[in-house]
């Protein structure tokens, strides 16, 4: 309901993936910035499975009610795979995967579990990043 701005712009480009496992951001993890920060991703090439699209587990940014995802915030931003396939089945959650043609836009609480970048494609996003602005304190939101 507030006002947000630019708090910072990528371009990504994920190239096939040459390993036989994930590592870094194909790894499901959160991230460390802001829980009030917004992430616009703008598909810039089309994305399907074999591009490696961004996976995300919906309801994840909730961490009050289970204080392993809350202690992951603080002490590490990776989350192991064992722990996220038993967060799926006891939460009954379907992973949201980010498919879509060229153009298209995909919005993400990025402080929620996700991964992406794993694929035997390549792909293209322009990623922009939104914080909320007090116009009380005319502060940005990580100063609060």
């Amino acid at each position: 309901g507030g006002r947000s701005f630019l708090y910072g712009a990528d371009y990504w480009i994920n190239y096939p993936s040459i390993k036989s496992e994930r590592r870094s951001s194909q790894l499901w993890h959160r991230d460390p910035e802001s829980r009030k920060m917004l992430k616009l991703f703008l598909l810039l090439t089309d994305v399907s499975i074999e591009s490696g699209p961004t996976e995300y587990l919906p309801m994840t940014f909730k961490t009050s009610g289970n204080i392993r995802l809350r202690n992951f915030r603080r002490y590490n931003t990776i989350i192991e795979e064992q722990y996220c396939a038993k967060l799926i089945e006891k939460m009954d959650i379907k992973t949201f995967i980010a498919t879509g043609d060229i153009g298209d836009i995909v919005l993400l609480d990025t402080s929620g579990v996700h991964r992406g970048g794993y694929g035997s494609e390549t792909r293209h996003i322009a990623s922009f990043h939104f914080l909320p602005w007090s116009r009380k304190t005319c502060t940005p939101a990580w100063l609060r």
